[in-house]
């Protein structure tokens, strides 16, 4: 922890009564305590857990997956590309996972931690190099079941850079953001094996390797075992990937298991499988990323996890008081997380489709449990087993209400996709607010484009080098600011129009939440949002007038006859949308209640669209904790469309996830072809009124002190959690 970030935390608890200060302290104490006595006894045994409970529950019909507009070409590509073992996440390019990796390397950063094994001997004698000896005997028993040929994949290593997370390391000793250019998000990311429920309905497609796919799944998760005692190394260390792990591997599982006419997902694996997943249960109950009052997208994948893995598994007392708590927990996420406009607290766009496909995921869940036996669960469950879980009276579900969700709970998750529908622009991607990791809850439909291998090295700074797999000439672009597929997934609960514009496109995510919630439909209608305007007539010192002229920029006139002005004001994001015409302001809280830990300093910064072609971005997030000066410079003002006021930020940095909660926006007028908008933060006042022509964006700025207009021309652009793109 840095001193700012210390005096920052020192200076929040001195503000707290004394009452709760002490306590506060206390529990930290007492919590480093028992870590150390955890840690102690998890270095010197065998940490895995026997449950004896199967997965015995299956919501998915995989004969009504609709894969008829899968990109073949891609799936096909991606498939092969899995098979053998080569990701491509947050811009690492497709790498072969293995124990003998060669990195590319983060702006030239690159760390030699590869084990380098070459022979894996069928005893299992090569695990001694990666595991604790009191670890050892329990993965070799695994390692002897995998199918001979298989090569295990390093679910510890970032094989962007090279560094490599030790699995001799209790997971909440590992060393995160604590080495130049090291990034524990890479092997979270392959451990979260998004892959699975991908290549499992690419098997609807390739039938005739359908054996060959179930295999690799039954082979991956063994293997992911094996390598990964639980509460040791990096894949244990956060607990969101955990229950995003376990909710893939359990979708995959259950669309698998229909179609394995061979029986490889035979007994003796359905038993490991189902300790498998307890494992996973017990270890986010224990681990909840929850603070009273700070509660975010950690929490609710958390939550999310623990609905899934409970729903699957075969009922017992605990089982059924886990379903229950994430029930009530996801309620209270919906209540907490999502404003009533639909928008998520996280300001930032891409959180929002994270947000948003934890909550329709699960919620399609729910209702397909409820048409099961696990529905006597949430009338029987022991309210005593599970720290703040309520009694059945005092729940806000209803079990005798065909909806049994809250209305305002299904009006915000409905609203969620209208969100995502409003903002997308006329080539499929939506603007840029606030952080983007590239975070997901499920990935199955592929979305990109063809490039080829020069181009790529050529296109991404991150790709410098990078030569791809020798065999493939092409290398598949993912279009991570393509949103689509969550309108098509929240069409499959809401029968909504606009959506179904969507879902023509995208009827896999569709099809799998019609599968979940057992065709639980809603029927739903376009509803606007109100907006309150704050009179001011305010007279500034300072003003510029900015033009920019559409003819700089297209060969054709644009036509804005049909101009929409669409206004989330709770999010604070205000749109002019027609075919030709795209612009959205930005005019909201710093995310996260204030503390601003996806936000940027991008208060009235925009984005200009003209016939689906950008022409002024938000220049997205790059990275997280590798390198901090890029996360800073990401999320500064000059690299965002706003005016700069004494070269200074809008909020002060506290951390790389915290700022000052500094600036506050408001809307002052608007109409069909202008809006007028303040921002004040410390002595610092800014209006500013961007009006509409047909043939220009006039923007007229004012301020009480001297300012600059700062625009983002591509110096910094980032569309995708580890990628940056050449000027």
């Amino acid at each position: 922890m840095d001193h700012k970030t210390f005096n920052y935390k020192l200076h929040n608890l001195l503000k707290m009564p004394p009452s709760k200060a002490i306590k506060k302290v206390n529990n930290k104490i007492n919590r480093k305590i028992n870590d150390k006595i955890n840690e102690k006894n998890d270095l010197k045994r065998d940490t895995h857990i026997e449950s004896n409970l199967r997965v015995s529950y299956s919501f998915i019909d995989y004969r009504l997956i609709d894969v008829s507009k899968i990109d073949l070409k891609a799936a096909e590509y991606l498939l092969d590309m899995y098979l053998n073992h080569y990701f491509d996440l947050l811009g690492s390019g497709f790498v072969k996972v293995d124990y003998n990796i060669e990195p590319l390397g983060v702006e030239g950063i690159r760390y030699d931690m590869s084990p380098k094994i070459n022979a894996f001997d069928y005893e299992g004698k090569w695990l001694s190099k990666i595991l604790l000896m009191s670890h050892v005997n329990y993965s070799m028993d695994i390692w002897k079941i995998i199918n001979r040929g298989y090569t295990p994949i390093d679910w510890n290593m970032d094989f962007k850079s090279g560094f490599r997370y030790s699995q001799k390391v209790w997971y909440k000793k590992q060393p995160i953001g604590k080495f130049k250019g090291a990034d524990i998000k890479i092997p979270w990311e392959i451990s979260r094996m998004q892959h699975l429920p991908q290549i499992a309905a690419f098997s609807l497609v390739f039938t005739e390797k359908r054996d060959r796919i179930i295999n690799e799944f039954k082979n991956e998760v063994l293997d992911f075992s094996m390598a990964n005692p639980i509460r040791m190394g990096a894949n244990w260390a956060c607990t969101m990937d955990v229950g995003i792990r376990a909710s893939n591997i359990l979708i995959a599982h259950d669309i698998l298991k229909g179609m394995d006419e061979n029986n490889i997902l035979n007994n003796d694996f359905e038993k490991f499988f189902g300790n498998f997943i307890y494992e996973h249960g017990e270890f986010i109950i224990h681990n909840l990323e929850w603070e009273d009052g700070k509660n975010n997208n950690h929490y609710m994948s958390d939550i999310c996890g623990l609905l899934f893995i409970s729903s699957y598994l075969e009922r017992n007392e605990t089982v059924d008081s886990w379903l229950a708590f994430s029930i009530q927990e996801l309620i209270n996420c919906m209540e907490g997380q999502f404003y009533d406009d639909g928008g998520n607290f996280e300001s930032s766009t891409s959180y929002h489709r994270l947000s948003s496909e934890l909550m329709i995921y699960s919620t399609a869940l729910i209702y397909g449990i409820l048409k099961t036996d696990k529905r006597k669960a949430l009338k029987e469950y022991n309210y005593n087993l599970v720290k703040r879980l309520l009694p059945l009276d005092k729940q806000k579900f209803n079990l005798n209400n065909e909806r049994f969700f809250p209305d305002w709970y299904l009006d915000r998750l409905f609203r969620a996709g209208l969100f995502t529908m409003d903002i997308t622009k006329e080539n499929g991607r939506i603007p840029q607010i606030g952080d983007n990791d590239s975070g997901r809850f499920f990935k199955f439909s592929p979305v990109g484009e063809f490039i080829t291998i020069d181009y790529a090295a050529e296109k991404y700074k991150n790709l410098e080098g990078y030569k791809g797999r020798k065999e493939v000439q092409e290398y598949f672009d993912e279009d991570v600011l393509n949103h689509s597929s969550l309108i098509s997934a929240i069409n499959g609960i809401f029968d909504f129009n606009g959506f179904e514009n969507f879902a023509v496109n995208y009827p896999l995510e569709k099809s799998v939440i019609e599968s979940l919630a057992k065709r639980f439909k809603i029927k739903k209608e376009y509803r606007g949002n109100k907006i309150n305007t704050l009179e001011e007539n305010l007279k500034l010192k300072y003003n510029k007038k900015t033009v920019i002229e559409f003819k700089d920029y297209m060969d054709k006139g644009i036509n804005t006859d049909n101009l929409k002005f669409i206004s989330y004001p709770f999010f604070g994001l205000y749109i002019f949308k027609c075919k030709d015409f795209y612009l959205s302001i930005f005019a909201g809280e710093n995310g996260q209640n204030g503390t601003g830990g996806h936000s940027h300093n991008d208060k009235l910064s925009f984005e200009l669209n003209l016939c689906g072609k950008d022409v002024f971005v938000d220049p997205g997030t790059y990275l997280y904790t590798p390198i901090s000066e890029r996360r800073n410079e990401f999320r500064s003002v000059k690299a965002h469309n706003v005016l700069i006021v004494d070269d200074k930020e809008q909020n002060e940095f506290i951390s790389l996830f915290s700022i000052k909660d500094e600036t506050k926006c408001s809307i002052i007028g608007y109409g069909k072809d202008f809006i007028k908008l303040k921002l004040s933060y410390r002595d610092v006042v800014i209006i500013s009124r961007l009006k509409i022509l047909p043939d220009k964006l006039i923007i007229n700025d004012f301020c009480n002190k001297e300012f600059e207009v700062n625009f983002n021309c591509g110096e910094r652009y980032s569309n995708g959690y580890g990628k940056v793109s050449r000027k």
